[in-house]
């Protein structure tokens, strides 16, 4: 025989439980803008390069042919992959915060490379691009899991931080469009905000150092 269940008043009328809202603090909805700024340039880099490398390296002094631009590219997207393999290897035994802090050395070597000697040498050319693609293919993963540990990415926070992607690419098409024609390192001074943007990210997380954890507020 079933057991009978008493009257509740509150489930008769359809009361729900009590849910928990994750509230940020102060400092950080400081570290997200700074995330979604970073984001973009990441988002806005990892578009223009592939679209806009083999167009720099025909119009750049180095005068590179068509095939010899596809190569070059080739070894960016490459150096993509492989990061990508290296990363998912060592992630058991690395934490976000070190793969993000070499994402950011390989990066800042490889825009080093390629604002000194991308339009004189074919070779360090494609040295920076390397050093570039490393440091990008794994950056976008990372950087959520390095921001997972302040506070927690979801809901509006991670649809906020997406519509970045969506700004990114919209912005970049319009900058490049009407200028990688006439001035075609605008690509590697563009490449120069993706590792800034990622140091100030980093700086703005040491003030949510003291705020891990988000309030919590009980709403019905």
């Amino acid at each position: 025989m079933r057991e009978r269940r008493s009257f509740d008043p509150a489930r008769a009328l359809g009361a729900q439980e009590p849910r928990r809202v994750y509230l940020l603090s102060g400092s950080d909805r400081v570290l997200v803008s700074m995330v979604f700024v970073f984001l973009c340039a990441q988002i806005g880099v990892e578009f223009a390069v592939p679209s806009y490398l083999p167009t720099f390296a025909v119009l750049s002094r180095l005068g590179q042919t068509k095939a010899e631009a596809a190569d070059t590219l080739a070894f960016f997207q490459g150096a993509m992959v492989a990061s990508r393999v290296a990363t998912a290897l060592a992630a058991t035994r690395a934490g976000p915060d070190a793969i993000v802090a070499l994402n950011g050395l390989l990066i800042v070597a490889g825009n080093c490379v390629l604002l000194l000697f991308a339009e004189d040498s074919a070779l360090l050319l494609r040295i920076g691009y390397v050093l570039l693609g490393l440091g990008c293919g794994t950056a976008f993963s990372n950087t959520w899991l390095w921001m997972d540990q302040y506070f927690k990415v979801e809901g509006k926070v991670g649809s906020f931080l997406m519509i970045g992607d969506g700004v990114a690419m919209l912005f970049t098409s319009i900058l490049f469009g009407p200028l990688i024609g006439t001035f075609p390192r605008i690509l590697l001074y563009f490449q120069v905000s993706y590792p800034n943007t990622q140091a100030w990210g980093h700086f703005s997380s040491q003030k949510s150092c003291d705020h891990k954890e988000a309030r919590l507020e009980t709403s019905y």
